[in-house]
């Protein structure tokens, strides 16, 4: 017996994944890791991450920079 896998973001552009991880990263910023939704957040974003992995996708530097430093 496999496993079927459910790729939720698929159908997202390379940049709009991209875009979607740094609004997820945000949205974890604000949130208390106290918080009951932080978990369901942490495991959206792994998915997102995964998904930018299968497609081996890479940001740019500037977008790094400025996502890191703001």
């Amino acid at each position: 017996m496999s496993l079927i896998g459910f790729r939720p973001y698929k159908h997202l552009e390379d940049e709009e994944l991209l875009n979607e991880i740094y609004e997820e990263m945000e949205k974890l910023k604000k949130i208390s890791e106290d918080d009951e939704s932080y978990k369901e957040e942490v495991m959206i974003l792994n998915d997102m991450i995964i998904e930018s992995k299968k497609r081996d996708l890479r940001a740019k530097n500037e977008t790094l920079f400025r996502n890191i430093l703001s």
